[in-house]
């Protein structure tokens, strides 16, 4: 239904910079970005697609629902990091709070937590199936091209993670 154009790179140049380059090469209306390990299941809806943007100016990137292969949904979106929310994804606390009972029932279990393992955990926990939100990992995320080429695209001094947070940060702020 839709062409697709190939683009080979000689070295790993990062995934901001491959998107860049990618997005450089391509004409849509929208930047549709799937990670190379992704599988679509269901065919796109350019009409559903339009009428978000159309409908939400102010909003530059969507996030479709993403699974993992058993069918169990993956966390595609984030409140925008602290400090220590960074520190739980760097030491893998969110992964231990997702796939340790025992972990969730004692956090679930304290009477007051900070407000940033709050904002983690609820971030784990949103199953609404459509709300705003702060940021979108970039292993599935449309943008408007409008809203991708006025932020100037990924920053390409990020290698690798963190380039997804950056651009959403700079959509939410320009």
């Amino acid at each position: 239904e839709f062409p697709i154009k190939y683009i080979y790179n000689t070295k790993n140049i990062g995934f901001g910079s491959a998107c860049n380059k990618g997005v450089t090469a391509s004409t849509g209306e929208f930047i549709y970005l799937l990670n190379p390990d992704a599988k679509l299941e269901t065919k796109i809806d350019f009409n559903l697609i339009s009428s978000i943007f159309s409908n939400f100016p102010d909003v530059g990137a969507i996030s479709p629902t993403v699974v993992y292969p058993n069918g169990s949904r993956q966390i595609s979106t984030r409140n925008f990091s602290t400090l220590t929310e960074a520190s739980f994804r760097l030491l893998r606390l969110g992964r231990l709070y997702r796939n340790s009972r025992i972990t969730r029932a004692i956090i679930d279990f304290l009477p007051v937590l900070p407000r940033e393992a709050t904002s983690y955990i609820s971030s784990i926990n949103n199953n609404e199936p459509v709300s705003r939100v702060d940021w979108i990992v970039g292993c599935s995320i449309i943008f408007s091209r409008i809203a991708f080429e006025k932020v100037g695209g990924f920053d390409e001094e990020y290698f690798l993670y963190s380039e997804d947070e950056d651009i959403c940060w700079r959509l939410k702020n320009s």
